[in-house]
């Protein structure tokens, strides 16, 4: 049997420009949340995932003051505004 050397020169190149931009700008969010979760640990101890849960809380709530409820309208009356889609 033949051997096969380990090389990278042997690899072929099948990801693109656009594979290779995607995987950075995810590598760079996952950062991002590393280091979130850092500072969080540092402000609140071993509170961390009760303090994550409240900002959620907060964030909707300020987003949806209505309780994230809404109301059927017709396609031809709703705009989409902030990501949700809302009656006129």
């Amino acid at each position: 049997m033949e051997e096969r050397g380990n090389s990278t020169k042997q690899l072929k190149k099948v990801l693109g420009f656009w594979d290779l931009f995607s995987t950075a700008v995810g590598q760079i969010i996952g950062a991002g949340i590393m280091t979130l979760v850092g500072a969080a640990i540092a402000m609140t101890g071993r509170s961390v995932p009760i303090a994550f849960l409240i900002a959620a809380y907060s964030h909707g709530a300020v987003h949806y003051p209505d309780g994230g409820h809404f109301r059927y309208c017709p396609a031809a009356w709703r705009t989409v505004h902030h990501g949700r889609v809302a009656c006129r």
